[in-house]
């Protein structure tokens, strides 16, 4: 019998639960949003160089697939920052790396990089 009231009791307080939860859920702002609302949120990233907040931060690094004229053998990068720029039809990225104990910027096609 004392099992019984306590089914019917946790059943009771499931089903007001739900309801509850459903009931704010509907009613909230989670569930009545549009397209345009996520559009206003998107922000375009600019078109400069993400320089490091700590320049004591390890170099990064991709690799560069061997493409022609500036890359015939394909290479590791380790740079400190990057910017992407577009020309014509290609986007182009600008990496400011070290190589052989100076700066330079090396220009890549963004479809011979591969990310890691």
């Amino acid at each position: 019998m004392n099992k019984n009231r306590l089914f019917i009791i946790l059943g009771t307080l499931l089903t007001f639960s739900l309801s509850a939860n459903f009931y704010v859920l509907w009613n909230s702002n989670i569930m009545n949003f549009t397209t345009k609302d996520l559009q206003t949120d998107l922000k375009p990233i600019p078109n400069t160089i993400h320089p490091f907040k700590n320049q004591d931060h390890p170099l990064l690094s991709v690799y560069v697939l061997p493409h022609p004229p500036d890359f015939l053998e394909g290479r590791q990068i380790f740079f400190k920052d990057y910017k992407i720029e577009s020309a014509e039809s290609k986007q182009i990225i600008i990496f400011n790396e070290k190589k052989e104990g100076k700066w330079i910027e090396t220009k890549v096609n963004s479809e011979a990089v591969q990310w890691k």
